[in-house]
């Protein structure tokens, strides 16, 4: 079976006779196969036919074509040159009845056409026609006009002068058939317009420069002229090649080596003032403007209705020497908005777009809703969708990933698939490749996050290293900077668990509260500079302003009030609840110090219970002691094992161990 017709038909023709070669029409047509895919520079096999008087009527003519299409997929061939395989070219009777041209295409370059089409000639070739007239005898001729073979003196009422012409002599002077010369003729450059009387053949043009103002036109002997062109000389920037002035001179359209200039009056109040292009048709109406330019505004107008999207709508570009690549400045359509060289020059079927700057969007193609504003601003976007991308090179690397907002100076620039991102500031998310669901605020928030997802860091330089860490969220100057792969982590403030790297689960809030931990996980930090020295150690809770300040390693404790457990660094198991409680311990652990001031010099005392303000408070080493009421064991240093209940019970024991004082002032000296 044959394939549908898919040859698109801009075909050209014009017949070839000249005195010793053969006749031919010449033929063009845009080749695409099947699937409407252009065939681009490939060799394909045409078949010619030629039918009389109906698309399935007798073939009078028949040959072959094996040519080469070009790179927009255009063969051309002369209809007449082709190999024949029926029928003589030359004996085709033009004259009579209607002919049809039926045209087979191979796009394999072979004979088996696969693609067919027939169309009628609407205009005869007129060239091949009057070829057969060229040998005719004028006597063959019915209702020939009467020709006059006498001699013109002989003429009787013949004008003396042809007025309005300015020819001044006798009519048998002027004739053409004697020449025509300037002396015979007032006001030579003027009176030329009157060619049409002249007789084919005879009227010779005067070889003398123009004056400004005069005009010359002409019917040639053979063919009308087909085009006007104008050639520089010289080169020049400023030479002008050609100009269109008003009657006071001054230059209203030029046209220079290397521009072109349109010059409107920006004082004009008329229907005609200013710069317009617009369309005409058959009615009489006022044609619709398409550009529009006047004093006060620029406007262009657009069919939005139209279904021809490859050069439809409103387009500035440039050109050059090269026959390569030519770059849009602007394209205007009712689906897509380019403005910016290059910008969203490759696209194909993404709708909805609008791309702004030098290259944004370059090689979108099938991406839609995406609105690109800056220097290459999603330059390698393909297929992604609904991004917004504002910023020098913003979502630069983009390719399919959708549902982005980078703000900022190369904001995501490195984002490939990474979707439902929001990086806003320079340099925020630079690094994202696949990561998704983020949102970094800030000077280089989450500058190296690779594919690190559903993190929140807001602040300069927040999550700066995090690379695939996940879950995290990070506020305050350098929050979380060092944080590479941490998850669920929570640090509020500045520098506020700046040097986290691997930890998790961890809530840091206040001024530099964690700023050096590292692995520890699974802490709670709240109040200024609270576990600022933590390293390694995890389950802590430390609440309060510098609590905790100089612990590294200690686990499971649970520091609150300021400067609770202050310089401790290694205790494990603690309690400190109070201003200064357990403010001295080192290693101390299994205590329970609460009130103010409790064991605030225990250094390596383990097992206590110090309870009540100043309780247990020289306590340095002493272990396992019970320790309640105002000032309870206060002078207790070393002593162990010993309960003291009561207001200021026990203030004599510094080194007693194995003691029981319970009531006021009990074991008192």
């Amino acid at each position: 079976m044959k394939k549908s017709f898919c040859l698109l038909l801009i075909t050209a023709f014009s017949a070839v006779v000249l005195a010793q070669t053969p006749q031919r029409m010449s033929y063009q047509a845009v080749i695409r196969n099947s699937t409407n895919q252009l065939v681009t520079s490939h060799s394909v096999g045409i078949r010619i036919s030629i039918l009389q008087d109906s698309p399935e009527g007798a073939s009078v003519y028949s040959e072959t074509h094996t040519t080469t299409t070009n790179a927009n997929g255009l063969a051309t061939i002369e209809i007449g040159g082709g190999t024949p395989v029926s029928g003589n070219f030359d004996a085709i009777n033009w004259s009579t009845g209607i002919y049809y041209i039926k045209t087979e295409t191979d796009p394999d370059g072979g004979t088996s056409y696969s693609i067919t089409g027939t169309s009628q000639l609407l205009s005869v070739p007129y060239a091949l026609y009057s070829k057969q007239a060229k040998t005719a005898d004028y006597n063959d001729l019915t209702n020939k006009p009467i020709l006059f073979n006498g001699a013109f003196s002989s003429l009787t009422g013949k004008p003396t002068t042809l007025a309005g012409y300015g020819i001044m002599d006798g009519m048998s002077t002027a004739h053409v058939a004697n020449g025509i010369t300037s002396s015979l003729i007032t006001n030579w450059n003027t009176a030329f317009s009157w060619g049409n009387h002249s007789l084919a053949g005879y009227a010779v043009y005067p070889s003398q420069t123009g004056n400004n103002g005069k005009y010359l036109k002409t019917n040639g002997t053979t063919a009308s002229w087909s085009k006007l062109a104008v050639q520089g000389e010289t080169g020049l920037p400023d030479e002008v090649l050609f100009e269109v002035k008003n009657k006071d001179g001054q230059t209203i359209f030029a046209v220079y080596d290397e521009g072109v200039r349109i010059f409107v009056n920006d004082q004009a109040k008329g229907a005609k003032g200013g710069f317009a292009v617009g369309g005409f048709g058959l009615a009489k109406q006022e044609s619709q403007k398409y550009l529009y330019v006047d004093g006060d505004s620029i406007r262009a107008y657009v069919d939005t209705t139209s279904s021809k999207a490859a050069k439809g709508g409103f387009a500035v570009g440039g050109f050059g020497l090269s026959k390569g690549y030519t770059p849009k400045f602007l394209s205007m359509t009712p689906k897509n908005y380019f403005i910016g060289e290059g910008s969203g020059s490759k696209n194909t079927t993404g709708r909805f777009n609008s791309f702004v700057g030098f290259q944004s969007g370059l090689n979108n193609s099938t991406g839609r809703y995406n609105a690109f504003f800056g220097y290459q601003g999603g330059y390698n976007n393909t297929s992604g969708n609904s991004n917004l991308f504002l910023g020098y090179q913003s979502g630069f690397s983009n390719t399919t990933g959708s549902y982005n907002s980078f703000v900022g100076y190369k904001a995501g620039y490195a984002n490939t698939t990474g979707a439902l991102n929001t990086f806003i500031g320079s340099y925020s998310g630079t690094n994202n490749s696949s990561g998704y669901n983020n949102t970094f605020i800030g000077f280089y928030s989450g500058y190296l996050n690779t594919g690190g997802y559903e993190n929140n860091f807001i602040g300069y330089r927040a999550g700066y290293s995090n690379s695939g860490g996940h879950n995290n969220i990070f506020m305050g100057t350098d929050a979380g900077y060092s944080n590479s792969s941490g998850n669920f982590n929570t640090f509020l403030g500045f520098q506020s668990g700046k040097s986290n790297t691997t930890a998790s689960n961890n809530i840091f809030i206040g001024n530099q509260s964690g700023l050096k931990n590292l692995t520890g996980s699974s802490n709670v930090f709240l109040g200024n500079q609270a576990g600022e020295n933590n390293e390694s150690s995890v389950d802590n809770v430390f609440i309060g302003y510098l609590t905790s300040q100089n612990h590294t390693t200690g686990n499971n404790n649970i520091f609150i009030g300021s400067h609770a457990g202050g310089v401790g660094t290694s205790g494990d198991n603690n309690v400190f609840l109070g201003f200064w409680a357990g403010k001295g311990n080192v290693s101390g652990g299994g205590n329970i110090f609460l009130g103010y001031r409790s064991g605030e010099v225990n250094t390596t005392g383990y097992s206590n219970v110090f309870i009540s303000t100043i309780a247990g408070y020289k306590n340095t080493t002493g272990y396992m002691n019970v320790l309640i009421g105002d000032q309870a064991g206060i002078n207790n240093t070393t002593g162990y094992q010993n309960v003291i209940i009561g207001r200021e019970a026990g203030l004599s024991n510094s080194t007693g161990h194995g003691n029981i004082m319970i009531g006021y002032q009990a074991g008192n000296a």
